[in-house]
């Protein structure tokens, strides 16, 4: 079973990423232009909620998702679809930061896709992870999830 492990550090207090991470208008800021949530049964991001992701991919199958645990510090999420397995957020304090840790492990019960799966999707989804925390670090830090290049007047 695949598992995809990240961490942050970000300069705001937990109840500013718990936002980030549970509110639509903020998701939408850090989330890929390529996925969407669709909300499909229940209280958003509440346990027992189910949303389904998309990727706007002609073709694409999707992810539902259906939160299973939410709590101060910790959201899990179960996912079923292509993937089968949890997605995890754990957020802690640590003097004038909060640590947020990113867990995804699955499976992916098709046979016939698997293997695509298994060498290129987990190189993406592992590189996805990433861009994701950064992008949710800039918009709690920077109120913008996209990095500003200055380019030197030469």
């Amino acid at each position: 079973m695949p598992v995809f492990e990240e961490w942050i550090a970000i300069k705001a207090p937990p109840e500013a990423v718990e936002r980030c991470l549970t509110d639509p208008s903020q998701m939408e800021r850090w989330m890929s232009p390529l996925q969407m949530i669709e909300p499909r049964e229940g209280a958003w991001m509440q346990p027992g909620s189910t949303m389904r992701l998309r990727l706007k991919t002609i073709g694409m199958p999707h992810v539902d998702y259906t939160v299973v645990e939410r709590a101060p510090g910790r959201l899990i999420i179960r996912l079923d679809g292509f993937l089968i397995g949890t997605y995890e957020r754990r957020w802690f304090v640590d003097g004038d930061k909060t640590i947020m840790l990113a867990r995804v492990d699955y499976v992916v019960p098709n046979a016939a896709v698997r293997p695509f799966f298994t060498y290129l999707g987990q190189l993406f989804a592992q590189f996805d992870l990433r861009i994701e925390l950064d992008r949710i670090r800039r918009l709690l830090e920077t109120g913008t999830p996209d990095v500003v290049y200055e380019v030197a007047a030469g």
